[in-house]
C-alpha cells in the first residue's frame, strides 16, 4: 500500500513539472542541435484571428472583437481588440540561426493551453574567478490572449513554471530600460516594428556573448584599494549637490562600496583585489542596492526603519539614471584593461 502511494505521488510530482495549467513545456541544460525540433514542440503551432458571434445573432459578428485560437485544435486563446496583432511562436520564440550559434537551448513550454509561451537560452555559464559562477539567460515571452507584450532580454531567472516565469517578466521588464531587453505590444502597426525589436535581441544576445572575455580580463586585472578609490572618485553623481549633508551621504556611501571592495560584505569574497571585484560592487550598488525595498520582519524597530528608509532615499537623490553612471564606469573599467 505504501509503496503503490509513493509511486503515486512521485508520478503526480513528474506530471506536474511537465504539464502546468494545461500546458506543456521541455526543460534541458544542454540539448544538441538534432534535438532541437523536440525542444520547441510545445510552442510549434500558429495561431489566427476568429470572427466572434453570440448565440442567436445567425452570420452577424461582433464588431470590434475578435478570437485569438489555435490553429492545430481550433481552441480560443483569447478574446481580444480586432486591432491585436498576434504575433507567431516560432517566429519570435526562436532566434534566428546565426544567433543560435551563441546559444544554449534552456527551457520551452507554454501556460493557459497556449495562451502564453516561452523560451529560454543560456548565452554564457563561466568562472571568471574560480568558485564564482556567471550564468547569463535569453528568455523570450509572448502571449494570445492580450494578457501581456512580447518581451525578450536578458534574465537571471531560470523559468521552469509560472511564478518563475513571473520573476523573469519582471526581470526583462526593469532591463529594458537599461537597453538589455525590448518590449512590443500587439498593436495594429506591431508588424513594422517586430523586425527592429527583433534585430535588437540579436544584439543584444551579440554583445553578451563577448562578455565572458570581458568578465575574465577583468578578473586578471589588478585593482589596488587606492585605484579603487580613485574610481570612486572619477564618478559623478550627476544629483549631488554641493553641501555638507549630502558630502556626508556620499562619503558614507564610500565606505559601503569600499567594505565591498574588500571582502568585508557578503557576497563579495571572490576575485578580491581585481577588476572583477570593482566591477561586481558597482553593478550591485547601481542595480540591486539601488532599488531595494525595505521590509520588516520583526527585528528592526521603528528607528532602525525610519533610518533604513531615510538611508534609501538619500541614496536616491545621490544618483541621477543608474544606466548613464553605469556606462560611465564601464567606461573606465574598459580603458583600464586596454591600458
Amino acid at each position: 500500500m505504501a509503496s503503490r502511494l509513493l509511486k503515486r505521488r512521485a508520478k503526480m510530482v513528474a506530471d506536474m513539472l511537465t504539464v502546468m495549467d494545461g500546458g506543456n513545456s521541455f526543460f534541458n541544460d544542454h540539448i544538441s542541435v538534432d534535438s532541437f525540433d523536440k525542444f520547441v514542440e510545445p510552442i510549434n503551432f500558429t495561431v489566427s484571428k476568429r470572427a466572434l458571434t453570440f448565440e442567436g445573432s445567425g452570420e452577424d459578428t461582433i464588431d470590434g472583437q475578435v478570437a485569438i485560437a489555435r490553429d492545430d485544435t481550433n481552441e480560443c486563446l483569447g478574446v481580444v481588440s480586432s486591432r491585436y496583432t498576434p504575433f507567431q511562436n516560432m517566429d519570435t520564440l526562436v532566434p534566428p540561426p546565426e544567433v543560435m550559434e551563441l546559444l544554449k537551448p534552456s527551457t520551452c513550454g507554454t501556460f493557459k493551453r497556449g495562451a502564453i509561451g516561452w523560451t529560454q537560452f543560456e548565452i554564457n555559464r563561466f568562472e571568471p574567478v574560480k568558485g564564482d559562477e556567471v550564468v547569463q539567460r535569453l528568455a523570450l515571452t509572448n502571449s494570445h490572449d492580450g494578457s501581456m507584450p512580447y518581451l525578450g532580454g536578458l534574465c537571471m531567472t531560470r523559468i521552469v513554471c509560472e511564478n518563475t516565469h513571473m520573476a523573469a517578466v519582471h526581470q526583462i521588464s526593469s532591463n529594458v530600460s537599461e537597453g538589455k531587453g525590448v518590449k512590443l505590444k500587439h498593436t495594429a502597426r506591431a508588424d513594422d516594428r517586430l523586425r527592429a525589436t527583433l534585430d535588437t535581441i540579436n544584439s543584444i544576445v551579440a554583445e553578451a556573448a563577448g562578455f565572458a572575455e570581458f568578465a575574465t580580463a577583468l578578473a586578471d586585472t589588478q585593482c589596488t584599494e587606492s585605484q579603487f578609490k580613485s574610481m570612486l572618485d572619477g564618478i559623478s553623481f550627476t544629483r549631488l549637490k554641493a553641501d555638507a549633508k549630502r558630502a556626508s551621504r556620499k562619503e558614507g556611501l564610500r565606505e559601503r562600496l569600499l567594505n565591498m571592495f574588500n571582502g568585508e560584505a557578503v557576497g563579495h569574497e571572490f576575485g578580491a583585489g581585481s577588476l572583477w571585484t570593482a566591477y561586481n560592487v558597482f553593478t550591485e550598488e547601481f542595480t540591486h542596492n539601488r532599488g531595494t525595498r525595505v521590509k520588516n520582519s520583526g527585528n528592526l524597530s521603528e528607528g532602525d526603519l525610519n533610518r533604513v528608509a531615510t538611508e534609501q532615499r538619500a541614496f536616491s537623490n545621490l544618483y541621477g539614471q543608474s544606466q548613464k553612471d553605469m556606462k560611465e564606469v564601464m567606461q573606465q573599467l574598459h580603458v583600464r584593461i586596454a591600458a
